[in-house]
This record gives structure tokens, sequence and C-alpha cells, in this order.
């Protein structure tokens, strides 16, 4: 096996490549964004309920670990963030199983007058709600028909903006 090593033009045009990629960083994260945020606005219109703390929550989040990389959909609320977020989001996208309320403080363990602060003391089979029949929820999908409506369009545009983008940079150093 034989193992060749670049000559001066080779490593010329390799750092030529090198430095485009570098100069042009801002910009391939300025596309992927432009065209995250397409996707949000997309999302948001699916979403079947236009009031409330779902739709609020889709939104464009930058990924720690890619600057070119975005999550996008529903935000989930936590004791640190400051909005009521999309916790929601797959009962939605999915439906779910007939429910129905279980024992204990959210079925009325503690009585809801007294604000939680007093226990039902009546028999077991009278605690208010408990076992009260909630329904079932039928799927209203908004996450992925909005990825097979745009999923094409998006990869298409990236491949293209990304184009021109190394071909304006390639002319600046000279490729």
């Amino acid at each position: 096996m034989t193992v060749t090593i670049p000559n001066d033009i080779e490593k010329r045009v390799f750092d030529m490549l090198d430095r485009t990629f570098e100069n042009s960083a801002k910009e391939f994260a300025d596309l992927a964004r432009n065209e995250a945020n397409k996707v949000e606005a997309e999302m948001s219109a699916k979403v079947a309920v236009d009031k409330g703390t779902l739709k609020a929550s889709i939104g464009v989040v930058k990924s720690k670990k890619n600057n070119n990389f975005f999550w996008i959909g529903p935000q989930y609320s936590n004791r640190n963030s400051s909005f009521e977020g999309g916790n929601h989001a797959h009962l939605v996208e999915f439906g779910s199983k007939e429910r129905y309320m279980k024992k204990g403080l959210l079925a009325g363990g503690f009585t809801r007058s007294s604000g939680g602060a007093k226990k039902f003391s009546g028999k077991h089979e009278n605690i208010p709600y408990a076992g009260k029949y909630l329904g079932a929820m039928k799927p209203k999908p908004f996450i992925r028909p909005t990825y097979d409506l745009m999923g094409t369009s998006i990869i298409e545009n990236l491949k293209k903006g990304t184009e021109l983008i190394v071909k304006k940079q390639g002319q600046k150093q000279g490729l």
C-alpha cells in the first residue's frame, strides 16, 4: 500500500476550501434558521386548536451541538421555563385510549373545595370523581403532516442555498 503525500497545490486548495467553509458558517446558520422558521409557521397553522398553550409553545430551538441544526416543535414547560408549554402535544398528535380519573388527589382524594388541605373522609367508593369516565382523545396530527408536506422541499432549498453560498465564498477565495 502506498501513501501519497499531498503536494503544495493540493494543500493550497484544501486550505482555500477550509477557509470557504469557515467564512460561510454564519450564512449556513442563517439558511438553516430561515428554513426552520418556515416549518414553524406551517406547523403552527396545522395545530387543531387556535387558542391555548400548544400553539404558543411551537418554536425553533438551536441545537447546542451543531449551529446548523434546529429543533422545531412544541416546547415543554418545566420549573425553570417562563411559559406554559405544550406538554400535551403527544396527546393531540396521537390521541389517547379511553381514560378514567384515578383515585387520589386528582380524583378527589383531597376535597377540591378545601383546596387540597382536607382529606375526604367518606367511604372509598364514594370518593368524588374517582373512576369518572373522561373519554378518548382522537388524534389530530400536526407534526407529521408538516414533515410530510415540507420535508423534500426543505432539503432541496438547503441544497440550493448551500451551493450558492459555497460558490459565492469560493469566488471570494479565488477558487
